[in-house]
C-alpha cells in the first residue's frame, strides 16, 4: 500500500514503529492513543526530581531494532555492569559473562550456587547461544525452560539455586513454566549487549520514535471503542482509512473483542538514597525467598535519574504485590549493604500487562491477521523491546504488501 492511509490504535513501542515504517513507505498514518502521551509502558515521569520509569526497564543495545528504528548516540545510553550478584544470606555471589567481566565468571564457575558441573555447562550453553543463530538452535517446541536446561545436563540444584532466581525477573515466574525458545532468546540478548537507560529515562525511546514521524498525525486522549477492517470508532467520533492496525497491550485487545494471551504482572518500588550500593551498578537478584526478584542502583551508571548528590534504586517482586515501605527498605537495604534508615520509598509502579505468558509450544512469530485487521505488539512477538518494535516492522510491511 504504497500511498494511502493507516490508522494506528496504540502508540507505545510497536505502534510508533509501525507508523516509522509506514511514513518511509510515503504512508499517512493517523495514530491513536488512549493516554495523554505517547510510550505506553515505555515512559519516564519526574517526581521530587527523580526519574521513574514505569516499571523496571532497561534496553538492550544489542537487538537488531535497536540500531534500524533508533538513533543510539541521541539515546545517551548508560550501560550497567555486565556482571549480576546472587544474594542470599549476607553471601553475594557473581554471574557474569567471561568475555565482558571474567573474574565475575570465573568465580561463578569455581564456587556459587548449583553445582560445579551443571555451572560449567550452563556457561558452555550461554556462549553457544551467543554466538549462534536461533535457526540452527533446534529447540523441541513442547519444551518448558526448564525441561530444556535439564535436557542440557544442567542439574535441579543448579536450576533451582542460580538459573530460575536470575530468570525470574526477566521471565516473571520463577518455575520456568516459559517456552524454552523464548527463554533461550533472552540469555541470547544478555549475553550479546549490556543493558542500558537513555540518560533521560526510557521515555526517551518513545519520544525520540514519535519525533521521527513526519507523515503521522498523533491524537492522544482518545478511547477507540469499536475497530473494524477500515474503521474505528472513537471518543472523537468515527475514523476511516485503507487500513487499521491494533498495537495495543492485551488487556485492550480484549477489551476490543480480540483473543488475548494472559499476562504477567510485576510491581516495581522506588526508593531514594543517600549512599550508593556497594554492587555498583550491578543487577542485584535476591535468592533469599522475600518475595522480591532483584534489585539496582539506577544511578550507578545513570546519574542523573536522580538529582545532585541523591541515589535511586529499583526493586522489584514479581505480580501485583503489597509490601510495606518499611519491609521495601529493609530489603533494598540489604540487598545494597545499605542502613535503612537512609532510603526512602519515592513511587511504586505496578505493570499490568507486563508480559505475555509465553508456555511451551507458544508460536514467537504467530498470524498477526484478524478480520483484515493487522496486530503489533508483544502479545503477536517475543515479550521484550526488541519483539515490540520487531512487530510494529512487520505489521507495517504487511499493511505495504496488501
Amino acid at each position: 500500500m504504497l500511498g494511502g492511509s493507516v490508522i494506528v490504535v496504540g502508540a507505545g513501542v510497536a505502534g510508533l514503529r509501525c507508523a516509522q515504517v509506514l511514513n518511509a513507505a510515503g504512508t499517512d498514518v493517523v495514530l491513536i492513543e488512549q493516554s495523554d502521551r505517547v510510550g505506553g509502558r515505555v515512559a519516564s515521569d519526574v517526581i521530587d526530581g527523580y526519574t521513574i520509569d514505569r516499571g523496571f526497564q532497561v534496553l538492550n543495545p544489542a537487538y537488531p531494532q535497536v540500531r534500524r528504528a533508533l538513533d543510539v548516540k541521541a539515546l545517551e545510553l548508560k550501560a550497567f555492569s555486565a556482571e549480576v550478584v546472587l544474594a542470599q544470606g549476607g553471601r553475594f555471589d557473581r554471574l557474569g559473562d567471561p568475555r565482558r567481566a571474567p573474574s565475575a565468571a570465573l568465580q561463578s564457575l569455581v564456587s556459587g550456587p548449583g553445582t560445579r558441573m551443571s555451572r560449567l555447562r550452563f556457561a558452555a550453553l550461554a556462549a553457544r547461544l551467543a554466538v549462534s543463530q536461533p535457526q540452527r538452535w533446534a529447540i523441541a517446541p513442547h519444551l518448558s525452560a526448564r525441561q530444556w536446561l535439564e535436557s542440557q545436563g544442567v542439574d535441579q540444584k543448579t536450576i533451582d539455586e542460580l538459573i530460575a532466581p536470575f530468570l525470574a525477573g526477566v521471565l516473571l515466574e520463577s518455575d520456568l513454566d516459559t517456552d524454552a525458545m523464548s527463554t533461550a532468546l533472552f540469555i541470547r540478548a544478555f549475553m550479546r549487549g549490556s543493558p542500558a537507560v537513555p540518560h533521560a529515562g526510557m521515555g526517551a525511546i518513545s519520544e525520540q520514535l514519535a519525533q521521527r514521524l513526519a507523515r503521522t498525525q498523533i491524537i492522544t486522549n482518545c478511547t477507540v471503542t469499536h475497530v473494524r477492517a477500515q474503521s474505528v470508532e472513537t471518543s472523537h467520533g468515527p475514523m476511516r482509512a485503507d487500513q487499521v492496525v491494533l498495537a495495543v497491550s492485551a488487556g485492550a485487545l480484549a477489551h476490543l473483542g480480540f483473543a488475548a494471551p494472559s499476562q504477567r504482572c510485576v510491581t516495581t518500588w522506588w526508593l531514594a538514597g543517600h549512599e550508593g550500593s556497594r554492587h555498583g551498578s550491578r543487577l542485584v537478584v535476591d535468592r533469599a525467598g522475600s518475595g522480591f526478584t532483584n534489585s539496582l542502583e539506577l544511578t550507578a551508571a545513570a546519574p542523573r535519574y536522580a538529582p545532585r548528590g541523591s541515589h535511586l534504586f529499583a526493586i522489584s517482586a514479581n505480580g501485583r504485590r503489597f509490601m510495606t515501605d518499611h519491609d521495601v527498605r529493609r530489603v533494598c537495604a540489604l540487598l545494597h549493604g545499605l542502613d535503612e534508615r537512609t532510603l526512602e520509598v519515592v513511587s511504586v509502579s505496578e505493570v499490568l500487562d507486563a508480559l505475555p505468558v509465553m508456555a511451551p509450544g507458544t508460536s514467537i512469530r504467530p498470524s498477526i491477521e484478524r478480520d483484515g485487521i493487522v496486530l503489533a505488539g508483544d502479545v503477536v512477538a517475543t515479550p521484550s523491546l526488541q519483539g515490540a518494535m520487531a512487530s510494529g516492522e512487520r505489521a507495517a510491511k504487511v499493511v505495504l504488501a496488501s
